[in-house]
This record gives C-alpha cells, sequence and structure tokens, in this order.
C-alpha cells in the first residue's frame, strides 16, 4: 500500500495545530530581536572580510582543516557546531564585533566539530570541539529554517558567492530555530517550519 499523498485532512490538521502549538510555545527559546539584527549585520561585514575564513558546513571535506578557495579566501568546512555556537552566543544576546570574530579564529576559540577524529586532528588548523553553552546537552535540537545543504561540487571550485550565501544561512541565528532534542525529527516537517517563520517572522 502506498502512503497517501497527501495525507488525510484530519491527519494534517492536527500536525498544524501542534506546529502552531511549538512556534508560540513561551517553551521555545527565541533570540532577542536586538541580538537578531546585530548577528545579521556581523555576517553581511563576516562574509566580505578576505581576513576571516568562511565555515562550510560539509563534514566530509576535513573539518577544521583550511582549504583555499581558487579565489583566495580561506574555507574551513565543519559540522554543525559552529550554528550551536551562534544561536547559543545569540539567544544570551551576545553578538561579537568582527575583530573579535578574527581574535576568536587566532585563538582558535570557534567549535568547527562535536568529536574531531584523530585523522581529522592531525590535519585540522582548527580543532575547537565545545561551545561554552552546548544546546545539545540543554535537551534541544537545533535547526534551520532555510536549507543550508550546499550540494555536490568541490569546495575550493564553487562559485565564492554561493559560499558567502552558505555562511550566511549557516551561521545567522535569524534563520534557526529549537526543538526537543527528542523530538529532533519535527525539524524536517514543512508545518512546523512553516509555523516557526510565520511567528518569529513577526
Amino acid at each position: 500500500m502506498h502512503c497517501p499523498d497527501p495525507l488525510p485532512g484530519d491527519v494534517t490538521d492536527h500536525i498544524r495545530r501542534f506546529a502552531a502549538a511549538w512556534a508560540a510555545s513561551p517553551d521555545r527559546p527565541r533570540v532577542p530581536d536586538r541580538a537578531r539584527r546585530g548577528w545579521t549585520e556581523l555576517l553581511e561585514a563576516w562574509i566580505i572580510d578576505p581576513a576571516v575564513p568562511l565555515l562550510v558546513r560539509r563534514v566530509g571535506a576535513g573539518r577544521g582543516q583550511v582549504i583555499p578557495h581558487w579565489t583566495g579566501r580561506d574555507l574551513v568546512p565543519t559540522d554543525n557546531s559552529p550554528a550551536h555556537w551562534a544561536l547559543s552566543l545569540a539567544l544570551q544576546g551576545i553578538v561579537p564585533t568582527l575583530p573579535e570574530v578574527r581574535d576568536w579564529f587566532a585563538q582558535d576559540c570557534i567549535p568547527v566539530a562535536m568529536v574531531l577524529k584523530k585523522a581529522e586532528r592531525e590535519k585540522a588548523r582548527y580543532r575547537c570541539t565545545r561551545s561554552a553553552v552546548s544546546l545539545n546537552d540543554l535537551g534541544w535540537k537545533v535547526a534551520h529554517l532555510d536549507d543550508v545543504r550546499l550540494g555536490r561540487g568541490t569546495l575550493a571550485q564553487m562559485p565564492l558567492e554561493g559560499l558567502r550565501a552558505h555562511c550566511r544561512r549557516f551561521l545567522n541565528p535569524g534563520n534557526m530555530f529549537l526543538v526537543p532534542l527528542p523530538w529532533a525529527g519535527l525539524a524536517e516537517v514543512a508545518q512546523v517550519v512553516s509555523a516557526i517563520r510565520s511567528v518569529d517572522a513577526t
């Protein structure tokens, strides 16, 4: 038997009601408006500053390594750790300056992975693996509203503007939301994403 497409209305109505309830719930952490605006401004400056690496979410490309783009811009592959780092700061109302970000890269204080394998660590320039606040440890799953998948292709040869746009979506707390970790799959449900987007845009 094939899965019904679309699902019956009585089923999807329950999903929509749940999505609306979670989107509006006071128990759902949200980034203060001032921090959302601040991170948007920071990332606009970050992505055009050639002195600051672009973080790109591609686990299999060598987390923590520096990959020179053909334009000369440094790219650093990561898992979702930098998104956790950015969102945890933003939820506390913290917006770093671009000079602070440069210093944190120099001090290797920005997480690039949850855990680095031994082979990765040996090749990595950046090896930070934990942020001060672990959203997973607090019981949350970090999700993105707009997709941050890069697609196929060699990082060093991808269009730079596409990599910049990816970094902007990837690290922008305004493009993120939280669901309870045991319900992590809800982050992929279109009705949940739509409800969160609607509430957070107001």
